[in-house]
């Protein structure tokens, strides 16, 4: 089976948009316009269940046969990550902890997380440093397929 990105997990640029409330929510404002990697102070969290990195789910298997799901993270140092899915009503949204893990890595490592499949609208995922410093490079939202199929 191939793996397929879905979802690059964007960063603040000036090419594309700086208001950084559009890409993630912080507990403190450390996410830097065209700066990665995002370098978290210790019990800081990020979460992207914004408009750029939030996994609109319902959409994806609505148009498409997305049949299985994963989050692939690019990360260095000790972090609690967790998964969330929430359904978009009037009103706040509430979200559901789905899965949480930690992770202590003192190299830069990418980490493949599963996410179950649901009705849910929209999963997304947060990051809570648990060291003096982390850092956040990247992710994506990715499937496995077995054939990619050609259209006319």
């Amino acid at each position: 089976m191939q793996e397929f990105v879905l979802q690059n997990i964007m960063f603040p640029s000036l090419d594309t948009c700086i208001e950084k409330e559009l890409y993630f929510r912080q507990s403190e404002d450390y996410v830097q316009c065209g700066n990665r990697p995002v370098i978290f102070p210790k019990n800081c969290s990020l979460d992207t269940s914004t408009y750029f990195n939030a996994f609109f789910i319902k959409s994806w298997m609505k148009y498409t046969c997305l049949d299985n799901l994963s989050c692939v993270l690019d990360l260095e140092g000790k972090f609690d990550i967790e998964i969330y899915e929430a359904l978009l009503e009037d009103g706040p949204t509430v979200p559901k902890m789905i899965k949480r893990l930690s992770k202590n890595s003192t190299v830069r490592e990418y980490i493949k997380i599963e996410i179950p499949l649901s009705n849910q609208d929209m999963c997304f995922f947060r990051l809570i440093c648990q060291n003096e410093v982390a850092k956040f490079y990247g992710g994506s939202y990715v499937t496995k397929i077995s054939s990619i199929r050609t259209i006319n």
